[in-house]
């Protein structure tokens, strides 16, 4: 069920969130802004708001349990991940990671692993990346999370391929796409299709590839899936 609090943006506290406009739901996914009729996952809280991080922090205070406050840590992360401002985002993984093992969170550690191992990448620390993405993988699988799932494989996708290790790289990336298809995570999909084609082009069924790739490309212009579009233009 969903979970109402005031809105954490500064603008609508000055008019006073009488009504807790603001509602987290399907167990901390997605959210949605009745005072503004905004709403989505965590993402598109980051890239819609320019106050994002600041605006989570503000919910901190608000949330009404240790649930709430992981989830409002994990999303200051998730800011800090988008602008590659790694330091703090460290930090407010921290705060979550120690909420989340209080309290048995599986499905909250998962994410966690999965959003420390892509800072890693970004810092180009294979083996720490890829060993927060086998946390990941162990943790969504005890909690039965099925999308959390198909991040910590897409991961491990990119920590092998970041060592070279294509085989293993494409195997994780293929078993990424196999959940997606079956869950309908349509757009989480492309991004890992994309690179499935690539190490196939690279191991040489590169006609075959490309030709997968255009209809891969189809679906990242449906969704608007500028990074995969831009890839499969290269």
């Amino acid at each position: 069920p969903g979970k109402n609090c005031r809105s954490p943006h500064h603008a609508e506290h000055k008019h006073g969130d009488a009504n807790h406009s603001f509602s987290v739901f399907d167990e901390g996914r997605r959210w949605k802004n009745f005072a503004t009729g905004e709403g989505g996952d965590v993402i598109d809280f980051v890239a819609n708001t320019p106050g994002a991080i600041a605006a989570f922090e503000r919910s901190l205070p608000l949330a009404a349990n240790a649930r709430d406050r992981c989830a409002a840590w994990i999303g200051i992360a998730t800011g800090y991940r988008v602008t590659s401002t790694l330091p703090p985002a460290f930090e407010a993984l921290e705060h979550a990671q120690a909420l989340a093992e209080c309290n048995a969170f599986d499905r909250e550690r998962a994410h966690i692993h999965y959003l420390r191992g892509n800072l890693h990448f970004v810092a180009g620390k294979g083996e720490a990346c890829r060993a927060e993405h086998e946390q990941a993988l162990q943790f969504a699988q005890r909690a039965g999370d099925t999308e959390c799932e198909a991040q910590a494989y897409s991961g491990l996708g990119d920590a092998y391929y970041a060592q070279g290790r294509m085989r293993s790289a494409h195997d994780a990336f293929t078993l990424c796409v196999a959940i997606c298809d079956r869950e309908g995570l349509t757009r989480f999909a492309i991004m890992n299709s994309v690179m499935i084609e690539i190490i196939e082009s690279w191991m040489g069924d590169s006609a075959a590839a490309l030709t997968r790739l255009a209809r891969v490309g189809a679906d990242a212009g449906n969704f608007r899936h500028r990074l995969a579009e831009t890839m499969i233009a290269e």
